[in-house]
């Protein structure tokens, strides 16, 4: 992976977001990018492989990683998110104040000390407009201890119609690009809290926003706040060019797992790998770049999918937004959640070990358009990142999704945008399942660390339901003690459950050995699992 080449004098972060300094990323006409290795997550399952180093990590089933063999029933299972409540007027947000319009989305959840913050972008209409206050985009904040209702505070920080009563921090109009050339469009900021050590305070929060191509052309810039309310820019320029079509709301946080930043962004591209809004046929893509000091940021390089049904080619997808984020019980593992365009949205799934090869999953979405309600509507649907935990659902993450969207307009019959709730089970998102016909999941050789083992599973698809494990060693001979006769049924629904056999639940004697682990279920789920201490 090539690095950019910083031509002024190394900065460490702090000077950084003191004096303000990134490297512009160029793009090319014609984006170009050297094939990278197929990762063994995008392999067919198989028993022949090296052994996998899992060490104490919780692996899911999102991807063939982990996957040896599937057997008889066993198949692998896409699930939908959950919404909190199915009623109309009982979401978590509404968006009928004045300055918010009928066009409010882009949006982000974040989980700070208890309260669930949330920043999203107020608008009137896609439609030219020759009053840039109604046309333009204004970053608008609120809050929620509970994380069912949120409540909008007013700040005093912009000034609507003659106002400062609102919850806005700041509009499209607000910071100028450092070479003067336009402003830097606030409408597609994306803020995440900072969790580098190296980082100070003052940067606690960071974000990006920017344009490229036919909404402005300032590129992506980096901004920096202590609170989250009082922004300031925190670059000279940007760091990804305004070469690229950066209308969407572009995600970057810091990746603790693998020690960098990650910024995934929008691009335009066609089946020929032609790029840009004068490519013929273009569809909207992601593209990602890296940094490890927020200074220097690698070259941009294309998503590479690999498709549930496993067709090959391309097959291009328009992707609206990306929405990758490490995901927490599993932080070797990030999830995405792009919406898939095709008029209205569908929230879809992907999962990537590197950052760079995405599992794409393109069964069906996580949330349809017959949710509850107006999901069909033009832009409507997006479902937002983080996942948050509320107090009164620890088996649960939550996540918000945006509905009832009016792109062009306010509705004729007066209603206006909606945020809903929607949940899913902690590590919920594929099962390795077997209903009626029992079925077996063997994994590829492992090597783990940890004295236990621990799964999340539901056993409760069915009479007699249950699911018993067994160790196997490296020829996948079972190992005495650890055989299916000897282990205990698991026939709930438990989200952290630890696997016994006769002899007890202690496994430290094989840990640093490589083994199989063999699941038989029946009328069953397995969401995950993981060796622990």
């Amino acid at each position: 992976m090539r690095w950019s080449t910083n031509t002024g004098t190394p900065l460490v972060l702090a000077a950084l977001f003191l004096l303000g300094h990134a490297k512009v990323l160029l793009a090319d006409k014609d984006t170009k990018q050297e094939a990278a290795p197929r990762p063994i997550a995008f392999e067919a399952p198989t028993l022949n492989s090296e052994p996998l180093n899992i060490g104490s990590r919780r692996e899911l089933f999102v991807d063939n990683y982990v996957i040896g063999a599937l057997r008889g029933g066993a198949t692998r299972h896409l699930f939908e998110m959950t919404p909190a409540t199915t009623e109309t007027k009982d979401v978590a947000m509404t968006h009928d104040a004045d300055w918010e319009g009928p066009w409010c989305r882009y949006a982000k959840y974040i989980q700070d000390n208890g309260v669930i913050k949330a920043w999203y972008m107020g608008h009137h209409t896609y439609q030219a407009n020759k009053d840039f206050k109604i046309q333009g985009g204004r970053l608008c904040y609120a809050a929620s201890k509970d994380g069912r209702n949120f409540t909008k505070p007013t700040l005093g920080l912009y000034n609507w119609m003659g106002s400062k009563s609102n919850n806005v921090l700041f509009d499209d109009v607000t910071f100028k690009a450092k070479d003067g050339k336009g402003w830097i469009a606030a409408h597609q900021f994306n803020p995440f809290i900072d969790t580098n050590p190296e980082a100070p305070p003052a940067a606690k929060f960071k974000g990006f926003s920017g344009q490229g191509h036919h909404c402005g052309k300032t590129g992506l810039y980096a901004y920096k706040s202590a609170d989250g309310i009082h922004w300031e820019i925190a670059s000279d320029g940007p760091i990804v060019s305004s070469e690229y079509s950066l209308d969407s709301c572009n995600q970057g946080f810091w990746d603790e797992e693998r020690k960098r930043y990650a910024v995934y962004f929008r691009h335009l591209r066609n089946e020929k790998g032609e790029t840009g809004i004068k490519a013929p046929g273009w569809k909207r893509d992601i593209l990602v770049t890296f940094s490890k000091d927020f200074i220097n940021w690698t070259d941009p390089l294309w998503l590479i999918y690999h498709r549930d049904d496993g067709r090959p080619g391309m097959d291009l997808e328009n992707l609206y937004t990306n929405e990758v984020k490490p995901y927490k019980r599993a932080p070797q593992i990030c999830l995405g959640f792009p919406a898939r365009f095709n008029g209205s949205v569908e929230p879809m799934l992907m999962a990537s070990r590197d950052g760079l090869h995405f599992y794409r999953w393109m069964e069906h979405p996580v949330i349809p358009k017959s949710a509850p309600a107006d999901r069909d509507k033009i832009r409507s649907n997006h479902l937002w990142q983080e996942m948050v935990e509320l107090p009164d659902e620890p088996d649960r993450y939550s996540m918000y999704a945006s509905e009832n969207l009016a792109i062009k307009g306010a509705h004729e019959d007066g209603s206006v945008p909606r945020v809903r709730r929607f949940t899913i089970r902690k590590d919920g998102f594929v099962s390795v399942r077997a209903e009626a016909k029992q079925g077996e999941l063997v994994t590829k050789p492992l090597f783990f660390a940890g004295d236990k083992l621990t799964v999340n599973y539901d056993a409760q698809l069915g009479e007699a339901g249950s699911i018993r494990v067994e160790i196997l060693d490296d020829k996948q001979r079972p190992i005495p003690g650890y055989m299916i006769k000897d282990c205990a049924p698991l026939s709930k629904d438990e989200i952290d459950a630890t696997v016994t056999w006769k002899g007890g639940a202690d496994v430290s004697s094989l840990a640093g050995k490589p083994i199989h682990l063999r699941f038989v279920l029946n009328h069953a789920d397995l969401f995950s699992f993981r060796f622990t201490d």
